[in-house]
């Protein structure tokens, strides 16, 4: 579990590099860094296949929520997880 949460840590910071440079357009705010870093969190946890699991489990799918990974496209249009197709 910590080497997760190491995972993500470092994925946000090299993301959203608004952490420490105010020049993003993203960084101007909190409204918009709280975005970006939700952005990241969902596609960490939904989308992309992490290296500590199995090959080809993400987050998600390793704790039972969902049965594969969902493809990034598919993520950005969708609009809730009740249209979700299995």
């Amino acid at each position: 579990m910590l080497t997760t949460m190491k995972h993500l840590h470092s994925a946000i910071r090299r993301k959203c590099s608004a952490g420490s440079r105010r020049q993003n357009t993203y960084a101007k705010n909190v409204a918009g860094l709280k975005r970006a870093i939700t952005v990241q969190r969902l596609i960490h946890n939904w989308v992309q296949p992490h290296h500590s699991f199995e090959k080809g489990t993400t987050p998600a799918m390793a704790i039972g929520l969902y049965p594969r990974p969902i493809p990034l496209v598919e993520f950005l249009t969708t609009r809730g997880f009740h249209s979700l197709p299995n």
